[in-house]
């Protein structure tokens, strides 16, 4: 706890509540005044033995979630649908896949569905994509749009005009809402590289920016 010297009360806003997970380089913290930032680094620095501390756009009310994406971030290289291949391929994910399949086959044995072949797509695209386990719990995503317009015959005089939007996502679960979207027909696999590597980037806010051709100046790109 931090106090206030202009104060002798302690109050919720000098509470800063941490975790830290032995043998891991994260530490989790609540929010905390920027007047206190530097020293409360600097003490953590002294006592876990490090030299720097670097920080990731990424919050949420979820601990253990936010420690998973975390690791998710740094652990491994490669394609998301490799990672979440290789998280999910435990005997007790197989066999729960298998036995909620044949639970459903029971359910709807007397059901014929005329667009089978596209559920079952959709289907296999999310389990390749997101994997078979629950996504961590992440309540907020905002992407960032940094572009030129694009008229398409509708607004000639705006081509090529800068064109900003801020799109917010908030829920009890977004990652989890985006794994749904597929199944449930609300949008079209395969989703855009943006989308699909969301449950890996670690961070809360995603910046989509325009690729600036040859000698327009500093080449830009997703972040």
């Amino acid at each position: 706890m931090i106090q206030d010297k202009s104060s002798t009360v302690w109050t919720p806003s000098n509470i800063v509540h941490m975790v830290y997970y032995p043998a891991s380089p994260y530490i989790f913290t609540s929010t905390m005044k920027a007047e206190y930032k530097k020293y409360i680094i600097q003490a953590l620095l002294l006592t876990l033995g490090y030299s720097k501390a670097q920080f990731m756009d990424l919050s949420g009310r979820d601990v253990e979630s936010l420690a998973e994406l975390a690791k998710r971030k740094h652990s491994q290289k490669g394609s998301s649908r490799v990672r979440l291949n290789q998280e999910d391929a435990s005997p007790e994910s197989r066999t729960s896949r298998k036995r909620r399949k044949q639970d459903e086959e029971s359910e709807n044995e007397d059901v014929i569905p005329e667009d089978a072949e596209d559920r079952q797509w959709r289907e296999d695209y999310t389990r390749e994509t997101f994997g078979d386990e629950p996504q961590p719990i992440l309540e907020n995503v905002t992407y960032k749009l940094q572009a030129s317009f694009k008229h398409g015959g509708v607004a000639p005089s705006m081509d090529d005009q800068p064109f900003h939007m801020t799109v917010k996502f908030s829920g009890s679960n977004v990652l989890e809402g985006m794994k749904a979207l597929g199944p449930a027909g609300l949008a079209e696999p395969p989703f855009p590289s943006y989308l699909e590597s969301l449950p890996h980037v670690g961070k809360n806010t995603i910046l989509l920016a325009e690729r600036r051709k040859p000698g327009d100046g500093d080449d830009g790109g997703n972040n």
